[in-house]
């Protein structure tokens, strides 16, 4: 039974990295670059966490997941040009992918909490913990978004609002992608003759 259900939930990722794919095209394509540094920071974690969950499969089951993916979103305007795009095209196009972002973590909240519920059902308390954990993890998401489509709402989808404050939001998660893996607390060099606990950023 956990096996099961740790699969399903191993596939949940796998579709969320396909999510933050096609919206990272889809906004490169809008020339909305804050939001698609959104969408590939994302997508960073998402690939973190999907790869942990792999781990944690083969490391408490014993065996390799499942791995097949079906993609759960499409991009917009597959054969239009952007120099095609109205500003009524590109404004729609926004609100319907915040919906359909929101839509996917409130799913995937609801999914993984179930998860949780069957495991503990099961006496599982190891995968419980780890599956309430990203339970966790995608409603602070679910949270975020929510809060930007309120207030998106509130200026009603202003267009020129919206592209005014992609400068701010590129900045702010080409700042997160960066901090992603941490720094090194020892850095590699090939040939180095100093001993790799002395090693520092200027060995390289």
């Amino acid at each position: 039974m956990s096996i099961e259900i740790l699969n399903k939930v191993n596939q949940r990722y796998l579709q969320a990295l396909e999510l933050h794919k096609s919206s990272c095209d889809l906004f490169t394509f809008l020339a909305m670059r804050g939001f698609a540094e959104m969408h590939r920071y994302r997508y960073y974690c998402e690939s973190k966490t999907q790869l942990l969950i792999s781990d944690f499969i083969i490391t408490t089951c014993h065996v390799l997941p499942d791995s097949f993916v079906t993609s759960p979103y499409e991009p917009y305007f597959k054969s239009k040009s952007r120099l095609q795009l109205t500003p009524n095209d590109t404004w729609t196009c926004i609100k319907q992918n915040f919906a359909d972002y929101r839509l996917w973590e409130s799913e995937t909240v609801s999914f993984l909490e179930d998860c949780a519920f069957k495991l503990s059902s099961d006496a599982d308390i190891i995968s419980y913990d780890y599956i309430k954990s990203l339970s966790l993890d995608v409603h602070k998401e679910l949270v975020n978004v929510t809060d930007m489509i309120i207030g998106y709402s509130s200026i009603e989808w202003d267009l020129s609002q919206i592209k005014e404050e992609q400068d701010t939001l590129l900045e702010r998660y080409l700042y997160l992608i960066s901090t992603l893996h941490g720094k090194p607390k020892l850095y590699h060099h090939h040939n180095s003759l100093v001993s790799k606990e002395l090693r520092t950023l200027e060995d390289l």
